[in-house]
């Protein structure tokens, strides 16, 4: 089960590659790299379209939501629903169902750490926040991760290249990670890339299906459909499909007891 948590830290976090699998679509879009030699935000056009994309991003601070996930990595591949529970910068819950109808695995992330319940093997694995940073090559926070989950990625305050023609497409860099924004004239975000500046790892993503989700007593458009691509040690290709978003404020619960029969393993 310890896959299945790097699976769902791969998918949500930052993403790279083909695919060959039939449950999986071919991305054939050309990989596109960020620039490391960052500057200020000085040019009034950048500045102007940093601000507004700004604006327009929603707010959020409750996310419930169920998704299937379809993953391919050498000759693994999983297919399993999540069941999703989410606060902004305080926790994130996730029950990862296979396709069977039997939870597998639950997995909490916290500010600082992540934990996976292995419901098969019963263990519960703890790694802090700096163990996941390792595997991935970056640094991440409970935010940012959420953040992508959505596409609601924030563009650093260091800004390299600011183009526009079909799309808007600016690079930037922010604690050694080098980001390439591809976003679409309605101020969504359409691809992102991101590389470790001193791993090499790469992750991208693209987003699509944006779908209008009840905010607030009106709508924001949300991706329903993420696909994702990781090269770090190993290559993985996954999807992530939304079938229900829901960002009311309300309360909900996070369970994460176990009994003693299981075996608690630190990283």
């Amino acid at each position: 089960m310890n896959r299945i948590f790097i699976v769902f830290i791969c998918v949500f976090l930052l993403t790279q590659s083909g695919c060959h699998n039939k449950g999986i679509r071919k991305d054939k879009r050309p990989t596109q790299r960020a620039d490391t030699n960052t500057t200020e935000i000085k040019n009034a056009d950048s500045k102007k379209f940093v601000q507004e994309y700004h604006a327009h991003l929603p707010a959020v601070t409750h996310v419930q939501a169920k998704a299937k996930l379809d993953y391919v990595s050498g000759k693994d591949k999983i297919n399993a629903n999540l069941i999703i529970r989410s606060r902004y910068d305080s926790v994130l819950w996730v029950s990862v169902v296979p396709l069977l109808g039997i939870e597998a695995a639950r997995i909490k992330v916290t500010r600082d750490s992540f934990y996976v319940m292995d419901k098969i093997n019963h263990t519960v694995t703890i790694s802090p926040l700096q163990k996941t940073e390792e595997k991935l090559g970056v640094k991440v926070t409970l935010k940012e991760l959420q953040d992508i989950m959505l596409g609601l990625t924030r563009i650093p305050n260091k800004v390299n290249t600011y183009k526009q023609a079909k799309m808007h497409f600016i690079t930037a860099t922010q604690n050694g990670v080098d980001y390439a924004f591809e976003i679409q004239k309605e101020f969504l975000l359409h691809s992102l890339f991101l590389k470790g500046q001193q791993s090499g790892y790469t992750s991208q993503l693209h987003y699509l299906n944006y779908t209008d989700t009840p905010f607030q007593n009106t709508s924001t458009k949300l991706p329903y459909y993420i696909t994702a691509n990781l090269h770090t040690k190993e290559n993985i290709q996954a999807e992530l499909t939304y079938t229900k978003i829901n960002l009311a404020t309300e309360k909900f619960n996070t369970p994460f007891e176990f009994s003693k029969n299981y075996r608690i393993i630190y990283e």
